[in-house]
């Protein structure tokens, strides 16, 4: 496991929320193979606009 990442207080209407966008850099870093997400609606509820 690389990094525990939770937005605790943010709404998931949209991924401009800081861990978040530190989960999307460390992808881009390739720092590992999978990502594990318990419940898609709580990443994103837009989860559909992502294109990352």
């Amino acid at each position: 496991m690389v990094d525990d990442y939770v937005d605790e207080g943010f709404s998931a209407k949209n991924t401009d929320r800081p861990t978040i966008q530190h989960l999307i850099a460390d992808i881009k870093q390739e720092k590992f193979d999978v990502v594990l997400i318990y419940r898609l609606d709580v990443l994103s509820v837009c989860y559909f606009c992502m294109n990352y």
